[in-house]
């Protein structure tokens, strides 16, 4: 990830990261994913809480469920 400062995860980059997992899923010689920063002091703060309100201001809830439901609880 490198995503100044502190690594914000927009929208884009989740469905990224979904696409990535759904892939790696797929792929029997693939036992691990890793992520990493290109950050010596953070890895994410998180969710990018601005994305996310714009979005839900929007009403643009599915694409934050669709990662969040979807995606983790299938266990990454």
């Amino acid at each position: 990830m490198n995503r100044p400062k502190v690594n914000a995860m927009s929208i884009e980059l989740l469905n990224d990261l979904e696409q990535a997992f759904n892939h790696a899923s797929k792929n029997d010689d693939v036992k691990g994913v890793h992520l990493r920063s290109n950050f010596n002091s953070t890895f994410s703060v998180g969710a990018d809480l601005s994305d996310m309100y714009a979005r839900c201001a929007k009403r643009d809830r599915p694409a934050i469920e669709k990662f969040l439901f979807d995606t983790v609880a299938r266990g990454i």
